[in-house]
């Protein structure tokens, strides 16, 4: 709704989509992230750049492909997984998951196409 109201307001989409991207991603940073001014910076660039791809993927494909990347994306931060600890192969599972069903969505296209030649 925000970009919506930017949009009226601006005028020009590309910098209504600027600004709005800039103030998702500023908003997305949270407290914590003043260890100094260069970090600082790279977390506003990072999070301005996560908050566009974010709300891209949302207008470009829609809300079901935005919840989805944001639900991989929650459970696929498991942070560094040693191998020979006993929870291993259930991390690995939990990281294939997403693999797996984009790999059998992939077969599923690609098997209905027809070839008319």
């Amino acid at each position: 709704m925000i970009i919506v109201i930017a949009r009226l307001l601006i005028r020009r989409v590309w910098l209504a989509d600027l600004i709005a991207f800039a103030g998702f991603g500023v908003s997305m940073m949270g407290p914590g992230n003043a260890a100094g001014p260069q970090l600082f910076a790279i977390a506003c660039v990072v999070s301005i750049t996560i908050a566009g791809a974010m709300l891209w993927l949302m207008r470009r494909f829609g809300l079901l492909a935005f919840l989805a990347a944001g639900l991989v994306a929650q459970t696929s931060t498991v942070g560094p997984i040693s191998l020979g600890t006993w929870y291993a192969g259930r991390s690995l599972v939990e990281l294939a998951i997403p693999v797996v069903v984009a790999g059998w969505a992939l077969w599923v296209i690609l098997a209905g196409k027809r070839s008319y030649a």
